[in-house]
């Protein structure tokens, strides 16, 4: 699982970059860990993003969790064509 969540981080990192897309310089959460959690969410918590959300707090993947409300704001800011 872990190898998984490395190289969903990479490629959503690199397309971010790829695209030129760049985060505010104050956001607690970069738009390729609001993706990750998003997708770790989908593929192994069954859609639960307060669990995936949970999940990398406890694992120190993301060691700035927002609160759930902010994660779903930020999930929701991302264009469908991203």
């Amino acid at each position: 699982m872990e190898e998984q969540i490395i190289m969903i981080f990479c490629f959503c990192d690199d397309y971010f970059k790829s695209k030129e897309i760049n985060d505010w310089h104050n956001v607690k959460l970069a738009t390729s860990e609001v993706m990750l959690t998003y997708v770790i969410a989908m593929r192994f918590f069954y859609g639960s993003l307060a669990t995936a959300r949970n999940f990398f707090h406890e694992h120190k993947y993301i060691p700035n969790a927002m609160s759930p409300s902010g994660l779903n704001k930020r999930i929701h800011k991302i264009p469908n064509e991203w």
